[in-house]
């Protein structure tokens, strides 16, 4: 889904308690004797009420670094990566990093066999560009109680002319 049905989607606050956006891309992690490639997942605002899910130690991203995006320099890790490049310390907590050609700050670590989506290793903030039309985000959403699938996919989804591949889970 590009950005900018990924914002027009987010406007159905009548509908979702929720949402969020990411996207991935494989990256080299530097900063220990030799480079690694990664999973890293991009994520939009909104994954603290969509997804729930909580660092184990440190903490997730601001709201001024979730604004900023890729350039606020900071990044979540997973436990395993947490255990394996960093040493499972957490004085790994501050340490910075590079990832390709940028340097990056560890505030946290993600919950033990937590990589979602798409195996992540490191997850780092982005910004949705409302101009940006041909972009490439896996959305989830989590619907407000009470909303029926109808009432969901009618407005949020037809309206917007969306073709998308929709997994639904009802809890």
């Amino acid at each position: 889904m590009s950005a900018r049905n990924v914002m027009a989607l987010r406007a159905h606050t009548e509908i979702f308690d929720g949402l969020v956006a990411f996207s991935g891309n494989n990256m080299t992690l530097l900063g220990a004797d030799v480079p690694e490639r990664v999973s890293v997942a991009f994520q939009s605002e909104g994954n603290d009420e969509t997804l729930a899910i909580t660092p184990v130690i440190g903490r997730g991203f601001s709201a001024e670094e979730q604004r900023r995006g890729l350039d606020s320099g900071v990044a979540l890790a997973s436990y395993a990566l947490w255990q394996s490049h960093f040493g499972g310390s957490r004085d790994a907590l501050g340490t910075t990093f590079g990832l390709d050609a940028r340097e990056m700050t560890l505030i946290g670590v993600l919950p033990q066999g937590y990589a979602f989506p798409y195996d992540a290793q490191l997850w780092v903030p982005t910004v949705l560009d409302p101009a940006d039309r041909g972009g490439n985000f896996a959305v989830f959403g989590r619907m407000r109680r009470g909303v029926t699938l109808a009432a969901c996919l009618a407005p949020a989804l037809s309206a917007m002319r969306l073709d998308p591949v929709v997994a639904l889970r009802n809890d």
